[in-house]
């Protein structure tokens, strides 16, 4: 999307430093948590480069943050916190065999997409600016 409006030097300079981010901090943590810090140095490259690449998008297509904020954040954390609390429920406080433990996070998954959906919902039926 970014790409197709003109902001192709940007975007591959993000990109760039997020690889390098993760390369480095991949091998740092491979070392003291193994397979998981590989994850994890994932997760932190990719997390460090959300804010720029936010201002990035709402700067290209002059969206304010209030906006952007009540039409796509809102209805995501709704569906993230339902998720997360199922997840910790299902994981910690349950003790639930394998297959088990599969079709309960896709039931929770669901019922977090419904959940976010019906926000998501109400919100688009709000007038959407040009």
């Amino acid at each position: 999307m970014l790409t197709a409006v003109g902001t192709t030097k940007t975007v591959l300079k993000f990109q760039f430093f997020s690889v390098m981010i993760n390369l480095v901090l991949s091998i740092i943590f491979v070392q003291f948590f193994g397979l998981k810090g590989v994850v994890l140095g994932t997760l932190v490259s990719n997390c460090a480069l959300w804010i720029p690449y936010s201002r990035l998008i709402l700067k290209t297509f002059n969206t304010p943050l209030k906006e952007w904020v009540q039409l796509i954040l809102r209805p995501v954390i709704v569906a993230v916190l339902t998720q997360i609390f199922f997840f910790l429920f299902s994981h910690y406080i349950i003790e639930l065999g394998d297959f088990l433990n599969i079709l309960y996070c896709g039931v929770t998954t669901v019922i977090a997409i419904l959940f976010g959906g019906i926000v998501l919902r109400r919100n688009i039926l709000s007038p959407i600016r040009p």
